[in-house]
């Protein structure tokens, strides 16, 4: 092997182990932090939700058993938005 060819492969070998180390690091700097949970609000609540449906129920079902005021409905989270009020029993 000459010196030419032995620099072109120490080189490609070099591109190799950091385009691993790259594809190996990838999926661990991509992963989503946790989730927060609110506790406690300290103002006046509006009665507004976001409701965010199982896969597979019926968004038209839950929303005709609800006395809602519906501000907002999505398609991309399979949920609706809105001002609910909840009926004693």
């Amino acid at each position: 092997m000459s010196l030419g060819n032995l620099s072109s492969y120490t080189t490609m070998q070099f591109f190799a182990a950091v385009l691993t180390a790259i594809a190996l690091a990838a999926p661990i700097l991509a992963t989503p932090t946790a989730l927060r949970t609110v506790e406690k609000f300290s103002g006046e609540k509006t009665g507004k939700f976001i409701v965010e449906l199982k896969e597979g129920a019926s968004k038209i079902n839950v929303l005709a058993s609800l006395n809602a005021n519906v501000t907002h409905d999505w398609s991309l989270i399979h949920g609706f938005a809105g001002k609910y009020y909840v009926i004693a029993y």
